[in-house]
């Protein structure tokens, strides 16, 4: 099980490393927030962190903070 579990974390960062949005994509959402009186907490930057917002807004904070400290290492 833990040469299974290894190979799922080893895929799945693997998986993170091509989602990545490169820093200028980042810098753009950045900068589209200037001047906004109250700009949100967080903003997604593609599909993965958009996935992730929702796991923090259907489970419950610990359980969402630990599953993914898990994921993200």
């Amino acid at each position: 099980n833990r040469t299974r579990a290894q190979k799922l974390w080893t895929d799945f960062r693997a998986r993170f490393a091509r989602t990545a949005k490169p820093p200028e994509t980042v810098a753009h959402a950045i900068g589209a927030l200037i001047g906004v009186e109250h700009p949100p907490l967080r903003v997604p930057v593609g599909a993965d962190a958009k996935i992730i917002l929702l796991l923090f807004k259907l489970l419950p904070e610990r359980l969402a903070v630990s599953l993914w400290s898990r994921l993200a290492g």
